[in-house]
């Protein structure tokens, strides 16, 4: 309070926002598109923790700070973009702590919450350049982390607003990887989500095998498909019955198409992140998995042997924190043989391509 008695704002600001996606809650029940907040804060597949980020900062005086723990999805997804520009362009990080360990009951912070989280700390101050700490821990009794220092314009500039999970050796590497990756001529690729839904498109499913395969997530491994799947069991799709439904048009159509289908992203703390493998025509995908189509621009076998290299998934995990299933699988000496010429590919010396081989098995 100023002497007068009014409200100037709290010194500071510490608080555990609920991890409700908005989509789960009745629209205009809990929150107010026109809000101010929600302007700042909106985002695809929308957190309601990300409109608690901006609320806090209205609330504290300035100099003064917030200290609020999120999901780690903060430090790096799509649907955090907003806010997280919104926090560095108005505001001085101080520090943040990364707990992405979610699977562990004894080591993740949250005994009955699966979820990866950080502890994001600021000051209610804008600065043009500040460093700040960014602390990774593998366990929430605070035994063991890796600790980097980031400047405000490093994030902005090298990184596009995204904090990503380093220590110190593996940001050389990737820095090198993101140079190299500059200076090549990039191929854009569309991912899509599997076209059959697992519960409007279920009556269609059936075990025959004259009909069209249906691929779920958990069938895909690398470089293969399982016919022995460690979740459901193996599902075919009667086409003509699907015909008479819909209009096989749009990624119904995909089908025709051979593809890249891949896993939905595994846990954050996965050594291995991408799972995929090449499926030929007329093979149906579920939600489960998203997929890339083949492309006169393009061999899919070639893309392919990218995206499961130890090297992608090491660049790959970098920066993101999107969680789903784990398969682990062994691999064979053609893989060991694609890492090799993957490596030669960015120019990697022994010693960065030892880190990543640590990094990814």
């Amino acid at each position: 309070m100023d002497k007068n008695g009014n409200f100037e704002g709290f010194d500071i600001v510490m608080g555990n926002p609920p991890y409700i996606q908005l989509r789960e809650l009745s629209t205009g029940k809990y929150y107010d598109e026109n809000n101010k907040f929600y302007e700042i804060a909106k985002g695809n597949r929308m957190n309601l923790f990300q409109l608690f980020m901006p609320l806090a900062f209205d609330i504290v005086k300035k100099n003064c700070f917030v200290s609020l723990i999120v999901q780690n999805s903060f430090l790096q997804e799509v649907t955090c973009n907003n806010i997280r520009k919104h926090i560095f362009d108005n505001y001085q990080i101080m520090q943040i702590d990364s707990f992405p360990e979610r699977d562990n009951v004894h080591k993740r912070v949250f005994e009955n919450a699966k979820v990866s989280v950080c502890i994001v700390s600021c000051k209610k101050i804008k600065k043009e350049e500040h460093n700040f700490n960014f602390k990774i821990w593998e366990e929430r009794q605070l035994l063991n982390h890796s600790h980097i220092k980031y400047s405000k314009n490093e994030i902005i500039n090298n990184y596009n607003y995204k904090i990503p999970l380093f220590n110190v050796n593996l940001k050389k590497i990737y820095n090198k990887i993101l140079f190299s990756i500059k200076n090549k001529e990039l191929i854009n690729l569309d991912v899509f989500s599997g076209e059959i839904n697992m519960t409007i498109h279920k009556k269609y499913f059936n075990k025959n095998k004259k009909n069209n395969l249906l691929i779920k997530g958990a069938q895909v491994l690398r470089y293969h498909i399982s016919n022995k799947p460690s979740q459901g069991i193996v599902n075919y799709i009667n086409l003509n019955q699907l015909k008479k439904k819909y209009n096989i048009k749009g990624r119904l159509e995909h089908h025709k198409n051979k593809r890249i289908v891949m896993q939905r992203i595994t846990g954050v703390d996965s050594k291995i992140r991408l799972i995929m493998t090449y499926i030929d025509k007329n093979i149906f995908c579920a939600n489960s998995v998203n997929y890339i189509i083949e492309s006169p621009n393009y061999s899919l076998k070639y893309i392919l042997a990218i995206l499961n290299s130890k090297m992608f998934n090491f660049y790959f995990k970098m920066f993101s924190t999107n969680t789903n299933i784990t398969i682990s699988v062994d691999t064979s000496k053609l893989e060991k043989e694609i890492d090799i010429l993957v490596y030669k590919l960015y120019n990697l010396t022994k010693e960065e391509i030892k880190i990543i081989e640590n990094e990814t098995i």
